[in-house]
């Protein structure tokens, strides 16, 4: 009996829609600041802060006083600066801010608030509700970035020099601390002496670094930019994430990824010959600010074409298909309940083997070769799919049978379903298909849809 080399077309599992909505998380303490979030700023906690405290502060810019008039230089007083985007969803924050800037009336203190809602326009609300000290509007976020700053407080001693930070609005005891040279800058735990004297009350503790948002889990840790990265990938296996402002596709090949980011089924995209191959690519794009899903996709494909110089483009091709229809009366019903709770589809191909041989050794290039060529054309010998709908169970019938399919079933909702066995050939596999689920697969030649890749000249 020869020995045999067994070669196993891996069983592929596709799942999805767990939670809806955009994938991405942030500290529990800071999703009390939604109504301060900043529309132009990208998460700042990936690179280094800009400015520390006991750096010079940077100048600030704006493009409209809204309230106060111009506050002036930095030298010569204390500069209060609050970071805080939203201003009219934030009545509670106006009125607090108030009371502050109303303690230090008639002393050399400055107070800035700096400010990126820009429409509505603010000043109708303003009328009614006026803001203290110095409000500037800077919607690209200029000042902010300088500073490193989301949110928050920053305050400047009367040299021009960054004082320290506070997480939200700063308190009338830093401020008095500043005045009085009583403010330390402190990361981490205080040492004892540093400790004794703020329990004292002979100093006041400060932040040396501006509070940042953490960068979410699964998040490129690189400078943002509209640039997609592109590179041959060194990732074992495949992975992918989005979130608001990035989009992560690594160890994919060429093809599986303009599926996504053009969202046609795979089979039903043309590459040219030189592009059908096993190369796997990373795809990374980690944009300045959040921009919805058909953005960066539109990111997406220009890079791709950029970069392996091709043209994308729809087209009408004659095309051999499956036509799926239903078997009345023995499909399976549809579920009731949250249909958003999830679904997976999991299938797997049969086993093949390579014979090695007579007298031993490895097979021969050849014998490999015609065994793969067979996996390639390997039909499905089961499927199961939960919670799913028939539109979802068409695109895993259609990965893999690799041979578009088109839906007549007119089936809607989501069902479980699931063909048992080990079907050894692609008929046998749609007889147990129309056998166990009463779903009927025809062979036709029809005009379909096919996204046409070609390399430019």
């Amino acid at each position: 009996m020869r020995p045999l080399i067994l070669l196993r077309k891996p069983r592929k599992t596709a799942a999805a829609r767990s939670v809806p909505g955009p994938v991405w998380c942030r500290a529990a303490a800071f999703a009390l600041l939604s109504l301060l979030a900043i529309p132009f700023a990208a998460v700042f906690g990936q690179n280094p802060a800009p400015v520390k405290a006991g750096d010079p502060a940077p100048n600030l810019v704006w493009t409209r006083i809204l309230a106060g008039g111009d506050p002036g230089g930095l030298f010569g007083h204390v500069t209060v600066i609050g970071f805080f985007p939203a201003v009219s969803p934030n009545e509670s924050l106006v009125s607090s801010w108030n009371r502050l800037v109303d303690k230090f009336a008639g002393q050399p203190v400055h107070f800035v608030w700096i400010a990126s809602e820009s429409q509505p326009p603010l000043d109708p609300w303003l009328e009614k509700h006026p803001v203290s000290g110095s409000l500037l509007l800077d919607p690209p976020g200029a000042t902010a970035q300088a500073y490193g700053m989301e949110f928050g407080g920053a305050i400047i001693d009367a040299d021009g020099r960054v004082a320290g930070f506070t997480f939200m609005m700063p308190e009338e005891k830093q401020i008095k601390a500043v005045q009085e040279g009583r403010a330390i800058a402190i990361k981490g735990n205080a040492d004892d002496a540093r400790m004794d004297a703020i329990l004292a009350g002979t100093a006041v503790r400060l932040d040396p670094e501006p509070h940042r948002t953490p960068v979410p889990e699964g998040k490129p840790d690189i400078p943002p930019s509209f640039e997609v990265r592109i590179s041959p990938s060194k990732t074992n296996g495949t992975e992918e994430n989005q979130g608001p402002d990035w989009w992560v596709e690594r160890g994919f090949d060429l093809k599986t990824v303009i599926a996504k980011v053009y969202e046609k089924d795979p089979g039903r995209i043309i590459l040219p010959d030189g592009l059908e191959n096993e190369e796997r690519y990373d795809f990374v794009l980690v944009p300045p600010h959040p921009m919805d899903p058909p953005a960066m996709r539109h990111l997406l494909q220009q890079a791709i074409e950029k970069h392996f110089h091709l043209s994308a483009a729809v087209e009408s091709r004659p095309a051999d298909v499956y036509v799926m229809t239903a078997l009345a009366g023995k499909t399976p019903p549809a579920k009731t309940g949250d249909a958003s709770l999830g679904f997976s589809i999991g299938w797997s191909s049969r086993e093949f083997v390579v014979a090695r041989p007579h007298g031993g050794g490895p097979p021969t290039p050849e014998m490999v070769r015609e065994a793969m060529s067979s996996l390639k054309f390997a039909a499905m010998s089961n499927i199961s799919a939960e919670n799913t709908s028939m539109a979802d169970f068409r695109r895993a019938l259609e990965d893999g049978l690799e041979r578009p399919i088109i839906d007549e079933t007119n089936l809607q909702g989501t069902y479980d379903l699931v063909v048992h066995g080990n079907a050894r050939s692609t008929e046998e596999f749609l007889g147990m298909l129309r056998d166990q689920l009463g779903l009927v697969l025809t062979p036709e030649h029809r005009n379909i849809e096919m996204l046409v890749i070609k390399l430019l000249q």
